[in-house]
């Protein structure tokens, strides 16, 4: 069964949501991958993921940080860290070979759901409150009417 976005995965700020979903359908593809045995697959999906995964922490920073959120440097270094676990995933993955048993790819899968659910959960739900100080359409790289309350 697919991952799914869930409204109690929201942290209050419209583009870090997106970038959420797109990250879920990113995952949801690696484990369809993975499922189908699909090296090829597999390849592009993780290279959409890692990259994305940068871009994403590096947008949510610069978000945290322009809406005052006091724990950006925690934020920040737990970002440093799930690349380093991406890139672990990433590894395991490669060593797989070009077989895999069902068991190990939904192991994989699992270690991908459980990478986004805890960054999600941990390191964004607590930026909620701070997020819900400023219109769900912020986004300090856009400058536009109505973007702050």
């Amino acid at each position: 069964m697919p991952l799914v976005w869930r409204a109690q995965f929201s942290v209050s700020n419209d583009v870090i949501d997106a970038d959420h979903k797109y990250l879920i359908d990113v995952i949801n593809e690696c484990e369809a991958a993975l499922a189908e045995k699909n090296r090829g697959e597999l390849a592009a999906a993780f290279a959409r993921l890692s990259r994305y995964s940068q871009d994403h922490f590096h947008l949510e920073e610069t978000i945290a940080t322009a809406v005052k959120y006091e724990n950006t440097q925690r934020l920040h270094d737990s970002h440093t860290a799930l690349l380093q676990e991406l890139e672990k995933i990433k590894s395991e993955i490669d060593a797989m070979g070009d077989q895999w048993s069902p068991e190990l790819a939904a192991h994989m899968g699992g270690l991908l759901r459980k990478w986004l659910v805890n960054h999600v959960i941990s390191e964004d739900l607590p930026m909620k409150s701070a997020m819900q100080r400023h219109s769900p359409l912020f986004d300090p790289r856009i400058k536009h009417k109505g973007a702050d309350k």
